[in-house]
């Protein structure tokens, strides 16, 4: 379980560790912990392939060798929010050898650590080759729990201290995404249009804007799987982007993220606040429109709630915080504290929320 003195010296050894209201009762949902192995994973696949010298083609995938040598071996989750121990690689395989396996998990957690400080110098040093920046940020990225779930994701050595914090990562991993090109006028952000074309060999796609314009932008591997189900969709591009005279998008390069435009309406009928799960006796229905022009997701719904946000895992984010600002604005407050509009808010919030007994 990690105590021995090898294991205190070797890297492979690392723990998982949620924590936050959602993990005060040590225990984690199973959507979570899948989603934070299985990227976690993803990442150590991708650094394996880039320790051997391997380009990141447009089809590659993880052999069947490399899924048995090099996985995340899980071991028994211990108490202090939900931790699990665990170990990269298998030395049960046949081809475990313990010098690669050091230094894969050494430039892991090199790799994560810079990241998960929002160190950009240092991450682009680790990694030349943007695609596998690109997938490795993403991977990370993508390992932690949605804000909105009440837990994050903390990555520690063995001993327990850890180098990536689960409070500060996600700040970590956006400040990392959003930094701008070394090039001159280039701008980190999103640009909005309809996939028109695919050249698979040279691992181009066009976007046509709602300028009229088509601009063409480079895709990493692991992009491909969303390009090639959303032909003729509208999605969205994250990479450094270029503007005219007019301020209109020219061209973006360096893509780090490629996302599908999804205008499904939201339906709320629970939530969390501080640990406490509430349920509501009538669902709450948001709609959802995307601006395409403006690039912007924008929602609106009950209780004028109405908001705006770049992407939809934004908008959810910020519907979340909306809805818990109401409950602690209005459903906790004493009514002397408020006016009679605000109680009249208030005691509807409270008919309508109903806190869950976990008794």
């Amino acid at each position: 379980m990690g105590n021995h003195l090898a294991d205190e010296l070797d890297p492979r050894f690392i723990r998982l560790h949620f924590a936050g209201p959602a993990a005060k009762e040590h225990t984690v949902p199973a959507q979570a912990l899948v989603r934070a192995l299985s990227h976690i994973q993803r990442a150590i696949f991708l650094i394996a392939k880039m320790e051997h010298g391997r380009e990141l083609g447009l089809r590659t995938r993880v052999s069947h060798e490399d899924e048995h040598l090099f996985a995340l071996m899980c071991k028994l989750p211990e108490r202090g929010g939900y931790t699990i121990p665990a170990e990269i690689g298998n030395p049960k395989e046949r081809l475990f050898d313990p010098a690669i396996m050091h230094s894969v998990a050494t430039k892991f957690k090199e790799i994560a650590t810079a990241a998960g400080s929002g160190d950009g110098d240092q991450f682009r040093s680790l990694i030349p080759d943007r695609n596998y920046r690109a997938g490795l940020l993403k991977a990370l990225k993508e390992s932690q729990p949605p804000a909105r779930s009440g837990l994050n994701l903390s990555l520690e050595d063995v001993a327990g201290a850890p180098f990536v914090r689960g409070p500060e990562a996600r700040i970590a991993f956006a400040s990392l995404e959003a930094q701008p090109s070394k090039d001159h006028g280039y701008v980190p952000g999103y640009v909005a249009g309809t996939l028109v074309e695919m050249k698979f060999e040279d691992r181009q796609f066009g976007l046509k804007l709602a300028s009229g314009r088509q601009i063409q932008a480079i895709y990493a591997e692991h992009y491909e799987n969303i390009l090639t189900d959303h032909p003729r969709d509208l999605i969205q591009v994250f990479g450094n982007v270029t503007y005219d005279d007019q301020g209109k998008v020219k061209s973006i390069v360096d893509v780090s993220d490629i996302l599908e435009v999804d205008v499904s309406d939201i339906q709320i009928n629970e939530f969390s606040v501080d640990g406490e799960k509430y349920n509501l006796s009538d669902e709450w229905h948001f709609t959802v429109i995307f601006d395409e022009a403006d690039g912007l997701y924008q929602l609106e719904g009950p209780h004028d709630i109405l908001l705006a946000s770049e992407t939809r895992s934004e908008l959810e984010e910020a519907l979340e915080a909306e809805i818990e600002l109401l409950w602690r604005e209005y459903g906790c407050a004493r009514d002397d504290e408020l006016s009679p509009k605000a109680q009249q808010l208030a005691e509807t919030l409270r008919k309508q929320f109903q806190k869950v007994n976990n008794a």
